[in-house]
């Protein structure tokens, strides 16, 4: 276990994040026993953080050493675990209590095991990601188990309820590949503007929503039909139904219900949960007077089931929607609010291969497991003389690019690739076979259209937008960058 810990610290150093291993014991007195071991016997001292609570046991005897009016300072101690000196944790009421505990990569149960819901227990430990933002690391939680165990894991991997695979401690650990900064490829560092303005959301005024405005007799009331609901519950005993629901939300004869489904899901979709109070009595007005060609009476049962009609509810969100979205959108001047400097990253982990690119500042860069059309690319790059310099972006950079997506919800997009020429920047997209067809890529091209422009405005620099599809790379290889770019460029983005 010494060494599995050393193992994570080396793979993590220079990160900022500490690895940590998580004991778990059967009981407090037992708790205290492997805390004491680990500190004296096995070098941890001072680096064990043992939680549980004080208790009275049977006979006055006081058992556990953690008394309720120091649990703050020790739960503010697990949370800051990245900035203090404890390495491992041991504790029993963990299981119980919610414990805020980051960066558990390894964890010993030292407990019997009385029901299968304890192995979904044990893992919930390891489940608060170190880096939530790296979509490139897959990050693995080892559970050193003992082998009498080895069956109750073994079930829960043929029912496929968890991605679970059982080898020896010596082959566990695999370290993840590391992408840091090559101090002499200091020429080849780019600076990224960051970019803030454009369009922006802020809540609705609801003060401006005049529901007479909105589209009137959207539906011939009469010509609406009654749902039937798809999904209808029984009491097995009296076989009467206790609740019947829909695919969408739950079906309901009542009004008031329903308003409030109706009223969270636009809500929802807008991203302004705070407004529930403000905006439903205007859905109220709406559905009542406005949205069929005749005013209807709510306290007709008929009238409710109609409104629980999948494409009313979609039409009455999609109203409201497009209303809030108009409101809720701001127009702010761009401007630069800092430069990026590639040189200032730290050590960045992944799970995906890498490849040893030569044209940039860090000694090697990413590409997805599933397809090597990024790596080919790379390689295309190094070979270009008029390619300067280029990196990956990575998740750990501070560039995103807001969008709105169908729904109108804010969004942002991470597009692919930086690459520096005597002629200019480039952000660089490399579409794979078949992800042109997804719905959200014309909305993301148009908006990195849209960035580089503006910055190219503020900087004096010139920035563009080229989407280069695999097949088109197949073909155009053979050309040199700037060419290849101004082939590709001459399709409509967007």
């Amino acid at each position: 276990l010494q060494v599995l810990l050393e193992l994570f610290q080396e793979d993590l150093e220079g990160t900022g994040k500490k690895p940590v291993l998580f004991v778990m014991c059967d009981t407090v007195r037992n708790a205290d026993r492997v805390g004491a071991y680990l500190e004296n016997e096995r070098g941890f001292k001072d680096k064990v953080l043992v939680i549980h609570t004080y208790q009275r046991a049977a006979g006055g005897f006081d058992v556990g050493d953690v008394k309720r009016d120091e649990l703050p300072q020790i739960r503010k101690a697990a949370k800051e675990i990245d900035t203090n000196q404890y390495q491992i944790i041991v504790s029993v009421m963990m299981l119980k209590e919610g414990w805020d505990v980051k960066n558990v990569c390894a964890i010993v149960p030292l407990r019997a095991y009385q029901s299968q819901i304890l192995v979904e227990q044990t893992l919930g430990r390891g489940l608060r990601r170190m880096f939530p933002q790296a979509e490139e690391l897959e990050e693995k939680l080892i559970v050193v188990e003992h082998p009498s165990f080895k069956e109750l894991w073994q079930a829960e991997i043929r029912d496929g309820e968890l991605g679970i695979s059982v080898s020896s401690v010596g082959t566990a650990y695999q370290p993840s590949n590391k992408i840091a900064v090559d101090e002499s490829k200091l020429e080849y560092d780019l600076e990224l503007p960051l970019v803030r303005g454009g369009i922006t959301r802020v809540a609705p005024d609801l003060s401006q929503l005049n529901v007479a405005d909105l589209p009137r007799e959207v539906f011939t009331y009469a010509d609406v039909p009654i749902p039937s609901p798809r999904y209808i519950e029984k009491d097995l005993l009296t076989q009467e139904i206790t609740a019947e629901r829909d695919v969408d939300f739950g079906y309901t004869d009542r009004y008031d219900e329903y308003l409030s489904h109706m009223t969270k899901a636009v809500l929802y979709r807008v991203g302004s949960a705070s407004q529930f109070a403000a905006l439903l009595p205007l859905v109220k007005a709406y559905i009542e007077r406005y949205l069929f060609d005749v005013r209807v009476d709510v306290t007709q049962p008929d009238v409710v089931a109609k409104l629980n009609h999948l494409y009313v509810r979609n039409r009455i969100k999609d109203v409201f929607v497009d209303a809030l979205s108009k409101l809720s959108t701001v127009e702010a001047d761009y401007r630069v609010v800092k430069r990026y400097r590639l040189s200032d990253t730290k050590p960045v982990h992944t799970s995906r291969p890498v490849f040893a690119a030569r044209k940039t500042v860090f000694d090697c860069l990413p590409y997805p497991k599933n397809s090597t059309y990024e790596r080919s690319f790379m390689v295309y790059l190094d070979d270009q003389a008029e390619v300067l310099a280029y990196t990956k972006i990575l998740s750990r950079f501070p560039l995103r690019i807001p969008y709105y997506d169908k729904d109108g919800i804010l969004r942002h997009y991470r597009p692919d690739f930086v690459v520096k020429t005597e002629a200019g920047h480039y952000l660089i997209e490399t579409k794979g076979t078949g992800f042109e067809e997804m719905a959200s890529v014309a909305l993301k091209d148009r908006a990195a259209v849209h960035w580089c422009r503006h910055v190219s405005e503020l900087t004096g620099q010139t920035w563009s937008f080229v989407k280069i599809l695999q097949e088109e790379f197949e073909q155009l290889k053979y050309l040199g960058f700037e060419e290849m770019a101004r082939n590709v460029a001459s399709r409509e983005v967007g």
